[in-house]
């Protein structure tokens, strides 16, 4: 007699279930590491639009519509300064600020004749969510003095003074799991401000 015994079917089913698991495991992981890396490179992605965007803003402050000073306030965790973000020929107030995970972005544009900036026109949206608290503050500034390796200016700064504004920040794209945070830092020299 030929053919097959039922215990040799049974063995070879078993087989290619063991086999038919072992592809499935093994895709599944594939397909977690394959989310871990979009993730990544979205997190990089996102940051480094927010960053271009912010890096832009900053470098070309300008005097306001009446002639202030193109930096309102600078502090640890916002910065508040003059540029010309709605590329419409006129400054518009900016201010970047930090709360409690989050950075936000708030916009106020001038109005009226005389022009000048109501704050309760501001226009707020968070640009980077899930921000992670460290000792390092989100802004530091330094002075015309500054070639690389001096320390920033201590709080409270003189705005007069300020020549460049380093950013820092640790984001997070998925709290409690991969990928892990993400830093990022930029030196930003503002262009109307130099005085070389």
């Amino acid at each position: 007699m030929s053919g097959f015994t039922v215990i040799e079917l049974v063995v070879v089913i078993g087989l290619w279930a063991l086999v038919g698991l072992i592809v499935f495991f093994v895709a599944w992981n594939l397909s977690d590491t394959g989310q871990y890396v979009q993730n990544k490179l979205a997190n990089q992605n996102d940051l480094e639009q927010v960053f271009a965007n912010m890096v832009i803003e900053i470098r070309s402050t300008a005097p306001s519509v009446f002639g202030g000073y193109p930096i309102v306030t600078a502090g640890t965790s916002s910065l508040t300064f003059f540029s010309d973000v709605s590329n419409d020929g006129v400054s518009d107030e900016v201010r970047y600020f930090a709360g409690t995970s989050t950075i936000s972005r708030g916009v106020i544009v001038a109005t009226g004749t005389p022009s000048s900036y109501p704050t309760s026109s501001e226009v707020i949206t968070t640009v980077i969510s899930n921000l992670i608290t460290t000792s390092t503050p989100l802004f530091q500034y330094f002075d015309a003095q500054y070639t690389g390796t001096q320390s920033p200016m201590t709080q409270p700064v003189t705005v007069a003074d300020i020549r460049a504004v380093l950013v820092t920040i640790l984001v997070d794209v998925n709290p409690g799991t991969a990928p892990l945070p993400v830093f990022f830092s930029r030196m930003v020299t503002m262009r109307n401000l130099r005085s070389n």
